[in-house]
């Protein structure tokens, strides 16, 4: 991937987030930091999605059993196991990722300043972004109903 189209995608990255964020500010009445925490969490599950979509995808393609989730044994029964599982491989990874590069020493407000020409309704295209994503799912499920 060339230089340019890495920072074309950061760029569509932190225009997602800032369309976010001043959507969040501008619904957020008492004036309390929850909006960070939700934000986060509904973003990284939107991003554990689509992962879980190319997963799915390549298993439906290669036609074969693809595990990429880490098997535990911890708790009596499956469920916890594989809600850990998929915590740890699906969720994890991208609340960290996100908490680092958008709010860890709030970066936020300098991403709100260098994106202030943004000219979005705001939270439109994070509301598109999640649309997108749950439509994403669905992809691996149309395919493979086309290929078997």
């Amino acid at each position: 991937m060339m230089l340019k189209e890495m920072i074309n995608i950061k760029k569509l990255y932190y225009s997602v987030w800032v369309d976010a964020i001043k959507a969040a500010i501008k619904t957020n009445k008492d004036g309390q930091n929850s909006w960070k925490s939700t934000l986060l969490i509904i973003f990284s599950v939107s991003q554990g999605i689509n992962l879980l979509a190319i997963f799915l995808l390549i298993k439906v393609v290669s036609k074969k059993e693809v595990n990429v989730f880490i098997n535990f044994n911890l708790f009596p029964g499956k469920m916890l196991d594989s809600f850990l599982s998929a915590f740890i491989t699906l969720f994890l990874p991208f609340l960290l990722l996100n908490y680092f590069l958008v709010f860890y020493k709030d970066k936020y407000k300098s991403l709100l300043d260098s994106y202030a020409g943004f000219k979005m309704k705001e939270g439109l295209l994070f509301m598109l972004y999640f649309i997108a994503s749950m439509i994403i799912l669905l992809l691996p499920v149309i395919i493979g109903k086309w290929i078997i």
